[in-house]
């Protein structure tokens, strides 16, 4: 539900137990909210920040069983390639590692929404070896979420 707030000026958006217009159809572990800033910074207008609110401890979350998949993985330049991800259900806490290949991802644990795409950075320790293509690191990637650490 779309909010405006003058410039300048702070409002209360939401006070209270009754959340999402049907709060009785809404069990607190059966997700969270998404959360949108948009507004005008240095005159240009869009989107400012966005974040996910929680409304149980992510551990008492009832969280569907998603699946990652990585459709696109791009060597771009001599240390560092771009990975793409996608979910078919919203996903929390993903995490990318590769044993294959030391380095580092630009973001280490994040929300995947369902159908959402989300491409991150990958640096290697080391540059890789000549004509290494970025699709070379995937035998190593391995993508997994809060949800794939629960003991069933």
């Amino acid at each position: 539900m779309p909010v405006t707030v003058g410039a300048a000026r702070t409002s209360s958006v939401w006070v209270g137990d009754r959340m999402l217009g049907r709060a009785a159809e809404v069990a607190a572990g059966d997700g969270f909210v998404h959360l949108e800033l948009s507004g005008r910074v240095g005159g240009l207008g869009g989107l400012v920040a966005s974040t996910e609110h929680w409304l149980t401890p992510p551990k008492d979350a009832a969280l569907p069983r998603a699946t990652v998949s990585i459709v696109g993985v791009e060597r771009t330049g001599a240390r560092t390639a771009r990975v793409t991800l996608r979910s078919d259900r919203t996903a929390a806490f993903v995490t990318l590692e590769s044993p294959s290949v030391v380095g580092a991802f630009s973001d280490g644990g994040f929300l995947l929404r369902a159908g959402e795409e989300r491409t991150l950075e990958f640096e290697a320790r080391t540059d890789f070896a000549v004509g290494v293509e970025g699709f070379e690191m995937l035998p190593g990637l391995r993508v997994r979420s809060l949800r794939d650490t629960y003991v069933e």
